[in-house]
């Protein structure tokens, strides 16, 4: 049973010595990149793959895909813009945050109630003409109040702002595509 053992064991450490070459081996090149291939095409194999590659592209009559509007804005991200709208700093240096209350979104239409962190109400009529997006508010206890005119104007601009930063994040039509 020793015997046997023994021959077990100069072959256990041949293997591990071996391993550990092979490790050591590709360490060496590890930190050298590898040359850089020239492949040179005949005139009638770079016609192929001209060809292979054209094949692989959509056809030309096929529409483009129209992810953006011109106007760079969505009508979907209305929403989406008046939650998150930042507006300008006050005098006294704090935010006006708002809060959507409520909301009715129509195919060109959209009306949101909204509330402000000092629970100032305030309403965005939106109206899509087109492309175009355009913003009406309303703000405060007292809209006709030169302050809360100057508000509204600000809140218009902020939502705008906002409908605008969304239009430059990539969104894919809700629709599916078919080729």
């Amino acid at each position: 049973m020793t015997a046997g053992l023994k021959s077990r064991v100069p072959l256990g450490l041949v293997l591990l010595g071996g391993l550990g070459m092979h490790v050591a081996g590709c360490a060496k090149d590890a930190g050298r990149p590898a040359s850089a291939a020239n492949v040179t095409l005949s005139p009638q194999q770079e016609l192929e793959a001209r060809h292979i590659l054209a094949e692989a592209v959509a056809p030309v009559e096929a529409p483009p895909l129209d992810l953006l509007p011109a106007s760079g804005v969505r009508w979907p991200d209305v929403r989406r813009a008046v939650e998150t709208i930042q507006m300008p700093k006050q005098s006294d240096g704090s935010m006006t945050l708002v809060a959507v209350v409520t909301s009715h979104i129509d195919q060109d239409r959209a009306i949101l109630e909204l509330v402000t962190a000092d629970g100032w109400p305030a309403v965005i009529t939106a109206t899509r003409r087109g492309d175009e997006v355009h913003f009406d508010a309303t703000m405060g206890p007292y809209p006709t109040d030169p302050r809360a005119i100057e508000a509204s104007r600000e809140l218009e601009a902020a939502a705008m702002e906002s409908l605008e930063a969304w239009g430059r994040k990539p969104e894919l039509p809700a629709e599916p595509l078919s080729r």
